[in-house]
């Protein structure tokens, strides 16, 4: 953060470094935003038709598997690795 100098002239005071930085606040924040989108935009665009799988753990320690096919767009949630491998069989079988 930029130190604010002000200078006072009667009772008017200048604030020209806080616009300054306001600005090139808004300016990172679309450069933020607009990196998120590129980076889903790319990610949309090279997806394949391979299922995705995602390990996940809740509080107490359990693992789960979620896992999306996108050629159906079915989503399924397994407690078992077992269980996940017998999905894959089905879809690829």
């Amino acid at each position: 953060m930029l130190p604010i100098a002000t200078t006072q002239n009667s009772t008017n005071l200048d604030f020209s470094l806080v616009k300054d930085e306001a600005k090139t606040t808004n300016q990172l924040g679309l450069s933020s935003v607009l990196n998120q989108f590129f980076t889903a935009f790319v990610q949309f665009m090279t997806q394949g038709n391979e299922p995705k799988i995602t390990i996940k753990k809740n509080d107490q320690g359990e693992v789960f598997y979620h896992v999306y096919d996108p050629l159906t767009r079915n989503k399924d949630l397994f407690t078992s690795e077992q269980d996940v491998r017998v999905w894959l069989e089905k879809r690829y079988g």
